[in-house]
């Protein structure tokens, strides 16, 4: 699956990540790369953003595998 607005929506409301639904946007840029490479053009500002939203997800999903077990 591709769809990242569509896994994040599968997330319980309680554990929602701090960057919300603007991770969707990457949807575009992982199908295309992986299916038609080189068909989108992203510039150093687009590569940049998509870096620090997959960082914010990694730091997210981290938290809630610490926190796991522990309530």
């Amino acid at each position: 699956m591709h769809d990242l607005g569509i896994l994040l929506a599968k997330i319980p409301r309680e554990c929602e990540p701090p960057f919300g639904y603007e991770i969707a946007s990457l949807s575009e840029f992982a199908a295309v790369r992986r299916y038609e490479e080189g068909a989108l053009e992203w510039g150093l500002d687009e590569a940049e953003e998509a870096r620090d939203l997959g960082r914010a997800a990694i730091d997210w999903a981290r938290g809630l595998i610490r926190n796991t077990g522990k309530e």
